[in-house]
């Protein structure tokens, strides 16, 4: 059976359990591995079912609410040095050389973007629906307050709307 490996940033709830589904609809067809650097959720990957692998450099708490900050825009500092992205992506690529996946899946893990292509495994990069264009265009959101980020409120609310109305 071909193996699909899964990359969640296992730091963040949203994220692990949108893979942990598109695993549940996968498993028939294939092995599903997941992968993370943190054990903040990994429990509902093994409570799924799946096995999940504690990758090196483990995320301190420190790091991880770095790296929340770095999401929400509130910080502009790289989310990772040299040395720890080097890191991240030498596991991940033994990982991939012992796993011989058909596709990584990610959502944020950004060095698996490295990775991936290191290995010349194939990426799935899964995307919130919430954050597509059929989304907003079907005013299901409430934009702009969804991206409320500091960054932004540089911008005057007639800019919001006149992008939302113009698309």
């Amino acid at each position: 059976m071909k193996t699909l490996v899964f990359a969640p940033e296992t730091l963040n709830i949203a994220e692990t359990t949108r893979m942990i589904e598109i695993a549940n609809a996968s498993r028939d067809n294939f092995r599903c591995v997941f992968f993370g650097y943190s054990d903040l959720y990994s429990n509902l990957i093994e409570q799924a079912g799946f096995e999940f692998r504690r990758m090196s450099p483990w995320l301190t708490k420190e790091k991880i609410e770095h790296l929340w900050k770095v999401d929400r825009m509130e910080s502009f500092a790289d989310p990772f040095t040299e040395a720890e992205l080097r890191q991240r992506v030498e596991s991940e690529v033994t990982l991939y050389e012992e796993l011989n996946p058909s596709s990584v899946v990610i959502g944020f893990t950004l060095s698996v973007i490295i990775s991936a292509r290191v290995a010349r495994v194939p990426l799935v990069y899964v995307m919130p629906f919430p954050l597509t264009r059929p989304f907003l265009d079907a005013n299901l959101s409430t934009w702009p307050d969804e991206f409320d980020y500091s960054i932004f409120r540089i911008f005057p609310v007639s800019f919001w709307i006149g992008s939302q109305i113009n698309g």
